[in-house]
């Protein structure tokens, strides 16, 4: 993940005007183009280095089940419905499984 908020444009974009892309750039398309592709991917990971994000997974409650998921999803695809079609029946059938 990178933290692109962080970058300072102003800074990327000298090192980029220093850089043999610019400075003296190649002859032909195919070496113009893996200059292109190499002197930008240096700036980016000079300037907005990749970090690792670490993440905890969470487990759901003892009591959140299958049939718990299931009955949840159930009532987010009604209201899904009737936010989409506005009808009375739909909303019914919304409501009826969001009391239950």
């Amino acid at each position: 993940m990178r933290n692109w908020r962080e970058v300072d444009v102003d800074e990327m974009a000298a090192d980029l005007m220093r850089s043999d892309l610019i400075v003296s750039p190649p002859d032909d398309l195919e070496s113009m183009m893996d200059s292109y592709n190499t002197t930008l991917r240096a700036l980016v990971d000079k300037h907005v280095p990749l970090r690792t994000k670490r993440s905890q997974e969470r487990r759901s409650a003892r009591w959140f089940d299958r049939e718990c998921r299931k009955s949840k999803r159930l009532t987010r695809k009604l209201e899904r419905r009737y936010r989409r079609v506005r009808t009375a029946d739909a909303q019914a059938a919304w409501r009826q499984q969001f009391d239950t």
